[in-house]
Protein backbone atom coordinates (compact mmCIF):
# COMPACT_ATOMS: atom_id res chain seq x y z
CA UNK A 1 0.00 0.00 0.00
CA UNK A 2 2.99 2.59 0.88
CA UNK A 3 4.79 1.77 -2.51
CA UNK A 4 1.30 2.22 -4.46
CA UNK A 5 0.86 5.66 -2.49
CA UNK A 6 4.51 7.28 -3.07
CA UNK A 7 3.40 6.17 -6.97
CA UNK A 8 0.47 8.18 -6.60
CA UNK A 9 2.21 10.71 -5.88
CA UNK A 10 5.42 10.50 -7.90
CA UNK A 11 3.91 8.82 -11.64
CA UNK A 12 1.90 11.73 -12.48
CA UNK A 13 4.62 14.55 -11.95
CA UNK A 14 6.82 11.68 -14.26
CA UNK A 15 4.59 11.57 -16.83
CA UNK A 16 3.77 15.51 -17.07
CA UNK A 17 7.34 16.21 -17.33
CA UNK A 18 7.34 13.86 -20.26
CA UNK A 19 4.07 15.35 -21.72
CA UNK A 20 5.72 18.82 -21.72
CA UNK A 21 9.41 18.13 -22.83
CA UNK A 22 7.81 16.47 -26.12
CA UNK A 23 5.47 18.18 -26.46
CA UNK A 24 3.17 15.66 -26.56
CA UNK A 25 -1.01 15.84 -25.95
CA UNK A 26 -1.34 12.55 -23.47
CA UNK A 27 0.65 10.82 -21.64
CA UNK A 28 -0.52 7.37 -19.84
CA UNK A 29 0.46 4.49 -17.87
CA UNK A 30 -1.24 1.36 -18.59
CA UNK A 31 -0.69 -1.37 -15.83
CA UNK A 32 -1.34 -5.32 -16.66
CA UNK A 33 -3.59 -7.11 -13.85
CA UNK A 34 -5.43 -10.81 -13.87
CA UNK A 35 -8.90 -10.27 -12.53
CA UNK A 36 -11.87 -12.94 -12.99
CA UNK A 37 -11.76 -15.98 -14.10
CA UNK A 38 -12.88 -18.77 -16.65
CA UNK A 39 -14.70 -21.44 -15.27
CA UNK A 40 -11.43 -23.78 -14.43
CA UNK A 41 -9.96 -21.24 -12.73
CA UNK A 42 -7.44 -19.33 -14.65
CA UNK A 43 -7.54 -15.43 -14.69
CA UNK A 44 -7.95 -12.86 -17.76
CA UNK A 45 -4.94 -10.64 -17.80
CA UNK A 46 -6.39 -7.39 -18.07
CA UNK A 47 -4.89 -3.77 -18.88
CA UNK A 48 -6.20 -0.22 -17.00
CA UNK A 49 -4.99 3.28 -17.66
CA UNK A 50 -3.66 3.97 -14.48
CA UNK A 51 -2.11 7.14 -14.89
CA UNK A 52 -2.83 9.97 -17.32
CA UNK A 53 -1.50 13.10 -17.84
CA UNK A 54 -3.03 15.82 -20.70
CA UNK A 55 -2.54 18.81 -22.39
CA UNK A 56 -5.40 21.90 -21.36
CA UNK A 57 -7.11 20.95 -24.88
CA UNK A 58 -7.31 17.45 -24.24
CA UNK A 59 -10.12 15.76 -22.43
CA UNK A 60 -8.70 12.53 -20.10
CA UNK A 61 -9.73 8.85 -21.23
CA UNK A 62 -8.74 7.15 -18.45
CA UNK A 63 -11.87 5.67 -17.59
CA UNK A 64 -12.66 4.06 -21.04
CA UNK A 65 -8.99 2.54 -21.01
CA UNK A 66 -9.84 0.15 -17.79
CA UNK A 67 -10.00 -3.84 -17.92
CA UNK A 68 -8.95 -4.64 -21.34
CA UNK A 69 -7.72 -7.64 -22.31
CA UNK A 70 -4.73 -8.06 -23.25
CA UNK A 71 -5.62 -10.88 -26.00
CA UNK A 72 -7.35 -7.67 -27.93
CA UNK A 73 -3.91 -6.32 -28.48
CA UNK A 74 -1.77 -9.44 -28.60
CA UNK A 75 -0.44 -8.35 -32.23
CA UNK A 76 0.45 -5.10 -30.31
CA UNK A 77 1.91 -6.94 -27.14
CA UNK A 78 3.94 -8.94 -29.84
CA UNK A 79 5.51 -6.12 -31.68
CA UNK A 80 6.35 -4.26 -28.67
CA UNK A 81 8.39 -7.12 -27.62
CA UNK A 82 9.80 -7.84 -30.79
CA UNK A 83 10.87 -4.22 -31.31
CA UNK A 84 11.43 -2.55 -28.09
CA UNK A 85 8.03 -0.24 -28.64
CA UNK A 86 5.47 0.09 -31.13
CA UNK A 87 5.06 3.27 -33.30
CA UNK A 88 2.30 3.96 -35.28
CA UNK A 89 1.88 7.20 -37.45
CA UNK A 90 -1.36 8.69 -39.23
CA UNK A 91 -3.68 6.48 -37.05
CA UNK A 92 -6.75 7.41 -39.82
CA UNK A 93 -4.62 5.66 -42.34
CA UNK A 94 -2.84 2.97 -40.55
CA UNK A 95 -3.18 -0.21 -42.92
CA UNK A 96 -1.73 -2.57 -40.39
CA UNK A 97 -4.69 -4.79 -39.71
CA UNK A 98 -2.56 -5.78 -36.28
CA UNK A 99 -3.46 -2.45 -34.72
CA UNK A 100 -6.79 -1.17 -36.47
CA UNK A 101 -8.69 -1.79 -32.52
CA UNK A 102 -6.28 0.26 -30.74
CA UNK A 103 -5.95 3.13 -33.60
CA UNK A 104 -9.61 3.08 -34.34
CA UNK A 105 -10.29 3.73 -30.12
CA UNK A 106 -7.61 5.92 -30.74
CA UNK A 107 -8.53 8.30 -33.26
CA UNK A 108 -11.65 8.75 -31.74
CA UNK A 109 -10.54 10.45 -28.46
CA UNK A 110 -8.53 12.73 -30.58
CA UNK A 111 -5.01 10.95 -31.74
CA UNK A 112 -3.39 10.90 -34.49
CA UNK A 113 -0.04 9.38 -33.79
CA UNK A 114 1.56 7.26 -30.90
CA UNK A 115 4.42 5.26 -29.48
CA UNK A 116 3.94 2.34 -27.17
CA UNK A 117 6.65 1.52 -24.73
CA UNK A 118 6.69 -1.46 -22.54
CA UNK A 119 8.16 -1.89 -19.35
CA UNK A 120 9.60 -5.03 -18.64
CA UNK A 121 9.75 -7.15 -14.84
CA UNK A 122 13.14 -8.75 -14.41
CA UNK A 123 11.88 -11.81 -16.16
CA UNK A 124 11.50 -9.67 -19.40
CA UNK A 125 7.18 -10.00 -19.43
CA UNK A 126 5.86 -6.52 -19.46
CA UNK A 127 3.78 -5.09 -16.62
CA UNK A 128 3.14 -2.08 -17.94
CA UNK A 129 2.68 -0.12 -21.44
CA UNK A 130 3.83 3.36 -21.44
CA UNK A 131 1.73 5.41 -24.11
CA UNK A 132 2.74 8.39 -25.63
CA UNK A 133 0.29 10.34 -28.25
CA UNK A 134 -0.01 13.20 -30.17
CA UNK A 135 -2.93 14.82 -32.11
CA UNK A 136 -0.10 15.18 -34.55
CA UNK A 137 0.26 12.58 -37.40
CA UNK A 138 3.77 11.74 -36.34
CA UNK A 139 5.44 11.30 -33.13
CA UNK A 140 9.09 12.50 -32.18
CA UNK A 141 9.46 8.84 -31.92
CA UNK A 142 13.37 9.45 -31.84
CA UNK A 143 13.68 12.15 -29.31
CA UNK A 144 11.53 9.98 -26.59
CA UNK A 145 13.64 6.80 -27.10
CA UNK A 146 16.85 8.40 -26.75
CA UNK A 147 15.40 10.64 -23.05
CA UNK A 148 12.97 8.16 -21.89
CA UNK A 149 15.30 5.90 -20.09
CA UNK A 150 16.10 7.74 -17.18
CA UNK A 151 11.83 8.43 -16.33
CA UNK A 152 11.24 4.65 -17.18
CA UNK A 153 13.36 3.33 -14.42
CA UNK A 154 12.04 5.55 -12.11
CA UNK A 155 8.43 4.48 -12.98
CA UNK A 156 9.66 0.56 -13.04
CA UNK A 157 11.17 1.21 -9.25
CA UNK A 158 7.98 2.42 -7.94
CA UNK A 159 4.97 0.07 -9.84
CA UNK A 160 7.20 -3.15 -10.02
Amino acid sequence: VDKRLLADQMIPTILENIRIKYNLDRVSLLEMHNSTQNINGVSFLYLSMIYEEVADSVDYITDSYQYQRTGNYSDLFLQMKKDGCVIINDMEHCEDIRFKRITKRMVKNGTHSAMFFPIFNQNMRIDAVLVFSSANDTINSREIWAGIPKPVEEIKKLIL
